[in-house]
This record gives C-alpha cells, sequence and structure tokens, in this order.
C-alpha cells in the first residue's frame, strides 16, 4: 500500500522545523551572551594591568654583561693501537669530563660557571 503525503504532514513538519530553529536560535543567543561577556573581563583585565603598570613601574635595571659560553673539557679518544701507550704523570683535573646525558652535562656546565 502507497503511503499518501497530506498537506498536514508537510504542515507538521514545517511547524516542527520552525520549533527546532526556535530552540536553536535561543541556544545560540546564549553561547553568544557568554562569549561577550567573556570578551568584557578580558578587556577589563587588560586595562586593569595596565593601570597597575602605570601607578607601580618597575624599576630599570643596570645593563648587565653578556654572559659567556661556559668552557666545557671535551675528551678526545685516539685510534687504538696494539700496544697501549706509556702513561704520564696524570694531572689533576679541574673540570669533571664532558660524559652523560645532555641534560646532566649542561646542568653541570651551569653548576660550574659563574652565572
Amino acid at each position: 500500500m502507497r503511503d499518501v503525503l497530506k498537506r498536514s504532514d508537510i504542515e507538521r513538519a514545517r511547524q516542527e522545523l520552525d520549533a527546532r530553529r526556535t530552540a536553536m536560535l535561543k541556544r545560540h543567543e546564549a553561547e553568544i551572551a557568554a562569549l561577550d561577556a567573556s570578551r568584557e573581563e578580558i578587556e577589563l583585565l587588560g586595562r586593569l594591568a595596565e593601570a597597575f603598570a602605570r601607578k607601580f613601574p618597575r624599576p630599570v635595571a643596570a645593563p648587565r654583561p653578556p654572559a659567556r659560553a661556559p668552557e666545557i673539557a671535551v675528551q678526545r679518544q685516539a685510534a687504538p693501537t696494539t700496544a697501549p701507550p706509556a702513561r704520564a704523570a696524570a694531572k689533576p683535573r679541574e673540570r669533571a669530563p664532558v660524559s652523560g646525558p645532555a641534560f646532566k652535562i649542561f646542568s653541570r656546565a651551569v653548576a660550574e660557571s659563574s652565572f
């Protein structure tokens, strides 16, 4: 049996779409109002921060000399030979040799420098 589309079916669908559209517009209106309120709060915060910065300016610090890069002792290994070379008297090192993960090397260099 064939379904027959009646004028009342079309009208009911139109009313349902109108109701959904109205509900959607109300939700959007509420979301836009919330976004506008957030924007106003952010703008107020910016104005307050500017007023605070004008009222309590930061003191100008004396310029610091440019920092030197820390010197890191690097050992190079010679190619292996058949006989080990004779060892000279070992001199005490001022710094530990570079070894280990990069962060540890960097941390050691920073700790030994005069920052």
